[in-house]
């Protein structure tokens, strides 16, 4: 490549040196105002180029933030979701009435006397049979 750029260099000062005066002076003005042009174009697509990055980068950085917002708001209502869950499962297990303490609670107020309302009494009837086929028991 340098001897061709050498090669260029000869036959340009080999032409330059068969013009006349005025021709060799257009020549190279126009050579300058080419070289010119050329950096001018160059300098345009260099800023050019740097506009389409800088967009570029905004645009990522704005798609960024918005999965970013999309996730958090995910994981708020998952946080929500899982919340409203294990309440309904505490709600659930804490409102249950165990064959035990149905047992104790009737046995208490047995014990203590207090006479059983009549809309339980059957309940309770239901419970003391099961509890003395399950253990094979008459009380």
């Amino acid at each position: 490549m340098r001897k061709e750029e050498e090669e260029r260099l000869k036959a340009e000062s080999e032409m330059l040196a068969a013009m006349e005066e005025a021709e060799r002076l257009e020549y190279e003005k126009r050579r300058r105002e080419e070289e010119l042009e050329e950096q001018r174009r160059a300098e345009q697509e260099r800023i050019r180029r740097e506009l389409e990055a800088r967009l570029a980068q905004a645009e990522a950085e704005r798609l960024a933030m918005e999965i970013a917002r999309r996730q958090k708001e995910m994981e708020r209502r998952l946080a929500f979701n899982r919340e409203m869950q294990s309440e309904a499962n505490i709600m659930s297990h804490s409102q249950d009435v165990t064959r035990a303490f149905t047992w104790s609670y009737f046995e208490l107020l047995d014990y203590l006397g207090i006479p059983i309302p009549d809309e339980l009494k059957d309940h309770y009837e239901k419970e003391k049979a099961n509890n003395s086929k399950a253990t094979g028991t008459d009380d």
